[in-house]
């Protein structure tokens, strides 16, 4: 709330009778500290809501100065006083965020505070992440109140960059360069054209080489502002950053430092290198899919305009034809040159007439068909032009270097992390970071489109190691997804050699159903072992076989050609009709059976649900039937009837309740009184549980009075009635 008014205590407190703020109090002294005023616990929120003379105070330039100090310098002795250490710069950074207009402009009117503000980046690393933080807390409230003004700054020193670039090894000063530089949180991309000519992606690749791996976080903060400045930038937009990025020498130079011997650079880089294989699929997609709208729209076009011709061809001859047939005859007494010559016109006509026709449908088939041939011809004249066009730099790179990428997914000793002790066993050697990001390169490299990547990816069988990986590391779900996702990329791409790599070499398709069987037949094993059953174990399927199913529905309902000369298999097809078929139909069944509803109101059934339950567990509304063999009868609710077995205590030998001989038609008021109250109960839970409760508290006294009534009744009769089950237990018992 941004107005001009007194301290928020003698403006609210007034009404719980508060005496003037300690803050108020202080600010009327002749003399005080800035100490003093940090102090006070409500310092804070007097400045948040904008006490006039505290903000005053605050944004005098003195005063912002001493704060910005509070923010950005640590005593050399950080065994001094906490408040010097932890609450002065912790109350002067929200002091900032509090966004008071005139403190920040106090900050960007004065070069010396915003030298002093930017002095931070000049200590050696590392840095204290928490006074980093305090710093961070400034800069931000700066980028998003005041952006231009601090960016012009910023260009008129522009070694500030190189200091953020160097300290980038912490996570707040990484988000602080995306801010300035092209993402500052508000959706709006700035002009990145200084920042490339102060050679930012440069600075950052740099970052990436194995001399800074001991520098902790610097490879992983550097290697994330790059991918993000690709992915905060859609393909469609052009960006010299991205452009810098993508060149020659910026590419050799990460390539070079992703095969230094360091896994930190390894990784790092193939993530860089991994988004931008990506964009430049996406680019090539984008060219493809206007290139085909462009040819359609093009023979769509033609067709129309052939058409149209057409139209027009065909009324200009009939109009002729109409003109010469509806003619009149001179008359009985004209001559035949005359009607010779309307006969020679009427010929000349009709045979022109006709061959127009002729040729205009003719025209108009041949065009048809030309406008389809051509739309297709088109379309794949634009896909064969983007995957033969020459490759950029970065896909010829990765061509060269697919050999050594290919390696890394073997059991390369230098990558392998030590053994895993999991809840399933140990994992001995774990799939590890590396070999995740080769995966996920190779995904990107089979959406490339680039003939040339795929014969390389073929001829080293990529794909066989790739479904290798997938069921030797049965219980890793985010390998599990991209392989399916680079089963699905191949299916949809248009290079059969990559197909026939993927279900001949790979073989796909036999390996579903070897490992299905397989399976099956252990878990049936394990279903058959008793001793497994009385121990409690249980057979967990591999974590893999729901990624299995998809696939295996997806390749069932595919019409690929090339698919069905593999799909012809007899043991695929008793796979799809028994286990696939079950598989799918178990995956239909609701967990838990039949869905509940939310409420009454939605089925009537409910509500009688409801009442049932309320009746048939109430152990007071009911009572049960005996035979004479002392079986006693199970709870009937309100009209006795039921079934069960128990004690036959409070009955005759006859086998007649207790409570028969009471007076029924008061029995029956209660029923009916107990039906009225659970029916107008259900009513109630529909409007509210508050009216639900005053309702049953209500209805639930009368019905307790009425069974005290009826409870007092009872006893008379059951007094009798002991006298006479007591005789009949000793005629009993002398039987």
């Amino acid at each position: 709330m941004m107005m001009n008014a007194g301290s928020f205590w003698s403006t609210f407190g007034v009404r719980f009778g508060a005496q003037a703020s300690a803050i108020e109090t202080l600010l009327q002294r002749d003399s005080f500290t800035l100490q003093q005023l940090l102090d006070e616990e409500d310092v804070i929120q007097e400045c948040k809501y904008m006490n006039h003379q505290l903000v005053d105070y605050l944004a005098q330039p003195d005063v912002i100065e001493q704060l910005i100090r509070y923010c950005v310098e640590l005593p050399e002795n950080l065994e001094e006083k906490e408040e010097r250490v932890l609450r002065y710069p912790y109350v002067a950074s929200e002091l900032f965020a509090c966004e008071v207009m005139s403190m920040l402009d106090v900050v960007l009117e004065n070069e010396r505070i915003l030298k002093l503000l930017f002095s931070f980046l000049d200590q050696p690393s590392p840095i204290d992440p928490g006074a980093s933080g305090y710093f961070r807390k400034v800069m931000v409230v700066l980028i998003q109140r005041k952006y231009d003004a601090l960016v012009q700054y910023i260009q008129k020193h522009p070694e500030i960059i190189t200091k953020m670039v160097n300290h980038i090894g912490l996570y707040s000063i990484m988000e602080l360069l995306i801010m300035i530089g092209w993402d500052d949180g508000s959706e709006n991309v700035g002009d990145v054209t200084w920042l490339y000519h102060e050679g930012l992606v440069a600075k950052l690749v740099d970052q990436l080489r194995p001399e800074m791996e001991s520098v902790e976080g610097v490879h992983v903060n550097a290697a994330r502002a790059l991918v993000d400045v690709v992915v905060k930038f859609p393909p469609e937009q052009p960006n010299l950053l991205v452009t810098h990025l993508q060149s020659q020498p910026i590419v050799e130079k990460l390539f070079q430092h992703m095969f230094s011997g360091s896994m930190s650079c390894l990784t790092n880089c193939l993530s860089v290198i991994t988004v931008l294989v990506q964009r430049n699929a996406s680019q090539i997609m984008m060219q493809e899919q206007e290139e085909q709208e462009r040819a359609e729209f093009e023979a769509a076009a033609q067709n129309a305009a052939k058409e149209s011709g057409n139209d027009s061809d065909d009324d200009n001859s009939n109009d002729k034809d109409k003109q010469e047939t509806n003619q009149d005859p001179s008359g009985p007494g004209a001559s035949d040159d005359d009607d010779n010559d309307d006969d020679k016109n009427k010929n000349t006509n009709k045979n022109n007439t006709n061959n127009n026709n002729t040729s205009s449908t003719d025209d108009g088939k041949t065009n048809g068909d030309d406008g389809e041939n051509k739309t297709a011809a088109a379309a794949a004249a634009a896909s064969s032009e983007a995957t033969a066009k020459d490759p950029p730099a970065l896909i010829n790179l990765i061509r060269t270097h697919l050999p050594k990428f290919y390696e890394l997914l073997g059991d390369n000793k230098s990558i392998q992390s030590p053994a895993l002790v999991q809840q399933y066993g140990v994992l001995d050697p774990p799939l590890g970071e590396t070999r995740m990001k080769v995966c996920e390169l190779f995904l990107v490299l089979f959406r490339s489109n680039y003939e040339s990547i795929f014969d390389a990816l073929i001829e080293m069988k990529a794909l066989d190691k790739i479904v290798d990986l997938f069921f030797e590391y049965q219980w890793n779900n985010m390998l599990h997804g991209l392989v399916e996702n680079i089963i699905h990329t191949v299916l949809e791409c248009k290079y059969e050699p990559v197909k026939h790599s993927l279900f001949g070499d790979a073989r796909l398709i036999q390996r579903i159903v070897e490992t299905s069987r397989r399976v099956r037949a252990e878990e049936q094993e394990m279903k058959a072992n008793m001793d497994a059953v009385h121990t409690g174990k249980r057979y967990l399927r591999p974590g893999f076989m729901g990624h299995l199913i998809r696939v295996s529905e997806d390749l069932r309902s595919s019409d690929d050609p090339v698919l069905a000369t593999y799909l012809e298999d007899e043991e695929w097809t008793v796979f799809t009709e028994t286990t696939l078929t079950d598989e799918l139909m178990r995956q239909q069944i609701q967990l838990g059976g039949h869905r509940p509803t939310t409420s009454y109101t939605e089925s009537d059934d409910d509500v009688m649900q409801f009442n049932h339950m309320l009746t048939s567990h109430s152990p007071d509304l009911g009572s049960g039937s005996s035979d004479g063999d002392g079986n006693g009868g199970g709870g009937g609710g309100l009209n006795g009837s039921g079934d069960g077995g128990g004690m036959d205590d409070g009955y005759d030998t006859d086998g007649a309740s207790s409570t028969g001989s009471l007076d029924h038609g008061e029995k029956s008021s209660i029923d009916t009184s107990l039906d009225s109250m659970i029916d107008d109960f259900a009513a109630d839970f529909e409007s509210g549980f508050d009216d639900v409760t005053g309702a049953w508290g209500e209805q639930s006294g009368q019905l307790a009075s009425d069974w005290a009534q009826f409870d007092d009744f009872d006893d008379d009769d059951d007094d009798d009635d002991d006298d006479d089950s007591d005789d009949a237990r000793g005629d009993d018992r002398n039987g």
